[in-house]
């Protein structure tokens, strides 16, 4: 099973994707993510949840992100992502931590931007703080509110950080968080897609 980086210098490259439970973000939804993203990818500090084959983070990458971090719980996803970023020559600026994405919300010394966390003293970027995270758990999973009260009221979001949720049509979530606050909503076939910034809420 493979899937293709829809945009940026690496468009048209294959990523490789294990077998199993995975649902790879489709090519057309990814780049309606982007295109709604718009300039805030250009040297952004990228967090992508529940990774799976690395294709959110790799693409932005791939679109003139800075530094991607990937968290996966599932050592096979985790050994694909690391192939996919050997594959495209992003060694020095991803790293892939295996680990639930809800522990990490909540605390970001496992990450490498913190002074404690792995991959500490092999480039993570200053501070621990992202300006995009990503978060694509399985549809049948409802980690919302964990998820996004803990981005919300932790430290892992730069001031002006956006959130990308994408989840299944048939689910609905809430207009804020804490101090996220929707700013942008579409729904693509069985897929919705929700962004969620900190400046729409505080100004």
């Amino acid at each position: 099973m493979s899937t293709r980086i829809s945009g940026g210098k690496d468009r048209g490259r294959r990523l490789q994707a294990p077998k199993g439970r995975l649902r790879p973000t489709t090519e057309k939804v990814r780049a309606a993510i982007f295109s709604m993203l718009g300039d805030r990818v250009e040297g952004a500090r990228v967090l992508d949840l529940y990774a799976g084959t690395g294709a959110i983070g790799l693409e932005a990458l791939s679109r003139g992100a800075a530094r991607a971090d990937f968290v996966e719980e599932d050592a096979r996803a985790c050994n694909t992502i690391n192939a996919n970023i050997r594959s495209l020559g992003y060694d020095d600026r991803a790293t892939v931590v295996r680990a639930r994405a809800e522990k990490v919300a909540g605390s970001p010394a496992t990450l490498p931007g913190s002074k404690t966390g792995p991959g500490s003293n092999k480039g993570g970027h200053d501070g621990g703080r992202y300006d995009l995270v990503f978060i694509d758990p399985p549809y049948d999973d409802d980690p919302w509110d964990e998820l996004l009260a803990g981005l919300s009221d932790g430290p892992l979001l730069s001031p002006d950080g956006t959130v990308v949720a994408e989840y299944g049509s048939g689910r609905a979530l809430p207009a804020s968080y804490g101090r996220l606050g929707l700013s942008r909503a579409r729904r693509y076939g069985g897929s919705s897609i929700s962004i969620f910034t900190l400046a729409a809420i505080n100004g």
